[in-house]
């Protein structure tokens, strides 16, 4: 899963930025939230005593709240780079 998670990372840096000191900063920092946020998710799994369906909706909250925040980012930045 880390390879996954590292090869999503690069995809996604190359898509951001042409500039490379830009995309790892950018790269980073996604990186770091997703980090956090399973952080997170695994607290709240372990103060429910490891309930499933507490894991199962953490799993569905983080993937929705990444959908909702990075796809209008990455558009954004896609209808940039194709105006120039």
């Amino acid at each position: 899963m880390t390879v996954v998670f590292a090869v999503l990372l690069i995809v996604l840096g190359r898509r951001v930025s042409n500039r490379p000191g830009l995309s790892s900063i950018v790269t980073a920092f996604m990186g770091a939230v997703s980090g956090g946020a399973f952080l997170l998710w695994l607290l709240a799994s372990a103060l429910s005593g490891w309930n499933p369906l507490v894991a199962i909706a953490g799993t569905v909250a983080l993937g929705l709240a990444g959908a909702f925040l990075a796809l209008p980012s990455l558009n954004a930045l896609e209808r940039r780079a194709k105006e120039r």
